[in-house]
């Protein structure tokens, strides 16, 4: 069985903050929130600015775009992107 790779550990650490970033989007969590399982994310998974802004990018249309770009700023804040 081959080990886990770091494309392996990336890939599903965008897929958790885009899970995540879906939710808030609906309205269903807050910001707090998709912030703290940002920086969970961030701690835990090989990601980088640029793996957050293509996951911003796809969800750039998606649900409410007044909370897209709370979140979006909230990540330039913290100084992620």
């Amino acid at each position: 069985m081959a080990g886990i790779t770091e494309y392996d550990l990336k890939e599903h650490g965008k897929s958790y903050i885009s899970g995540n970033l879906k939710a808030f989007l609906r309205g269903k969590k807050t910001i707090n929130w998709l912030i703290g399982t940002f920086r969970t994310a961030i701690q835990s998974f090989p990601l980088s600015s640029q793996d957050l802004e293509d996951v911003f990018d796809q969800y750039k249309d998606y649900g409410d775009q007044e909370r897209w770009q709370e979140s979006y700023v909230e990540c330039q804040d913290q100084g992620w992107l």
